[in-house]
């Protein structure tokens, strides 16, 4: 049976496990911009803090009572620029589904509990970022409906060491 509930500090492990396949995937395809940490990724402050923001939701999605996926989302406002139109928006932070889980609908109750969530607090949208090379994930959030609304680009700068200088 799959549910979906919030996330309790009970969970840290779980969801650490469920994060750290995310956190692997984009190591080893973006190395210049991931690397392997030293320590745990996600340090139990950091989460227990997630836990208890009014503005965080962190949800663990079980199959059969075992964890099988999860969701980190944040209610945000768009800054207050007079060029903006003032709006809150929900930003999915991280959105992680154990591979031996995936397209049996775990990422899919995750994405309308934050949906659900983004309405119950006002939010006009919800909002994730993907990298280019995820093409899975970006054909998974275009069937629930996600558009591109802006591209980030990059043009990596090759530092070299300074020439000698002559006494």
């Amino acid at each position: 049976m799959k549910v979906v509930r919030r996330a309790r500090s009970e969970d840290y492990t779980a969801l650490c496990g469920l994060l750290d396949e995310v956190d692997r995937l984009h190591r080893e395809r973006l190395p210049a911009i991931f690397r392997v940490p030293t320590g745990p990724a996600r340090s139990p402050a950091y989460i227990e803090e997630l836990l208890r923001d009014p503005q965080a939701l962190v949800l663990l999605a079980e199959l059969d009572g075992r964890a099988a996926g999860c969701v980190v989302a944040l209610l945000r406002s768009r800054p207050p620029l007079p060029f903006f139109v003032p709006a809150s928006i929900v930003i999915v932070d991280s959105l992680a589904v154990d591979p031996a889980h995936r397209r049996l609908g775990i990422g899919r109750a995750l994405l309308a509990e934050v949906d659900a969530w983004a309405r119950q607090n006002g939010a006009s949208s919800v909002e994730l970022n993907v990298y280019e090379f995820n093409e899975d994930a970006i054909a998974f959030y275009r069937a629930l409906g996600y558009e591109t609304l802006m591209r980030r680009m990059e043009r990596r700068i090759i530092l070299r060491s300074a020439p000698a200088t002559s006494p």
